[in-house]
């Protein structure tokens, strides 16, 4: 049975000074996760690499919004979105 993850890697951040190694640092742990873990990662920010017959891949340059990560959360898991909304 695959499982979901969902991994953030953002270098950029309004009010602070940019990152250099998170989107890397996520994209790695995407890859081990898709090779090792039976999982089915989705990436924020993502992109398409074109070098790499399309493969999703975490974009370095790219910000994600609060809405946008709202959303990831629950399409890849939205029985627990249902809990949590229930309880409030």
């Amino acid at each position: 049975m695959s499982r979901e993850a969902l991994v953030v890697g953002i270098n950029s951040y309004q009010h602070l000074p940019p990152l250099n190694a998170s989107a890397g640092d996520a994209e790695a742990i995407a890859q081990f996760l898709e090779r090792h873990g039976d999982f089915r990662v989705r990436r924020l920010p993502q992109f398409q690499d074109p070098f790499e017959h399309n493969a999703q891949r975490v974009a370095r340059n790219q910000g994600v919004s609060l809405v946008q990560l709202e959303e990831a959360l629950v399409q890849l898991f939205p029985h627990r979105a249902m809990e949590t909304s229930a309880r409030q």
